[in-house]
């Protein structure tokens, strides 16, 4: 189906008409929402927020009517998961938690470091050693990389995947 016939232009799960197309409302999309800012627009982007999920996986329209005024919203955090960087609010960016190692956008293979059946960007606990990810300073820098995060014992496995993080 052509764009122009389409109600849903990248089949994300979302009408276009609910990614902000056209906010200045003069018919020309050039100023459409981009909430990655990777240069293409929500409407015609399969990933709206770049963390290597696909929104459509993201469980953006849970009733299916094209609205995304029910979408998941994992955190609670008042951001909708296909439109949030960090879907679980744990101080690491959803890219960096390894939602998709196969690069389909299907998180499907997601890792799951605890396997408790809850992907890590997915997941407040990650190791599930009852400490929140975000308070064992996964990301000391803040820019949502935890390529510094806290290693107490210095195994190589920062504390927030490692369940025995004092050895």
């Amino acid at each position: 189906t052509p764009d122009y016939l389409d109600v849903d232009d990248d089949n994300d799960g979302v009408d276009s008409e609910f990614e902000n197309p056209d906010p200045n409302g003069d018919g020309n999309p050039d100023d459409a929402q981009d909430t990655d800012g990777e240069g293409t627009p929500d409407y015609l982007d399969v990933d709206d927020d770049n963390d290597g999920v696909d929104s459509e996986f993201e469980n953006p329209d849970p009733n299916s009517d094209g609205n995304p005024d029910d979408a998941q919203d994992t955190d609670g955090d008042g951001t909708p998961d296909y439109l949030d960087v960090d879907d679980d609010n744990d101080g690491v960016d959803s890219e960096f938690e390894n939602p998709d190692p196969n690069g389909d956008g299907n998180p499907d293979d997601a890792q799951d470091t605890d396997g408790d059946g809850t992907p890590d960007y997915l997941d407040v606990d990650d190791d599930n050693d009852g400490v929140d990810s975000e308070f064992e300073n996964p990301d000391p820098n803040g820019d949502g990389n935890p390529d510094d995060a806290q290693d107490t014992d210095g195994d190589g496995t920062p504390d927030y995947l490692d369940t025995d993080d004092d050895n």
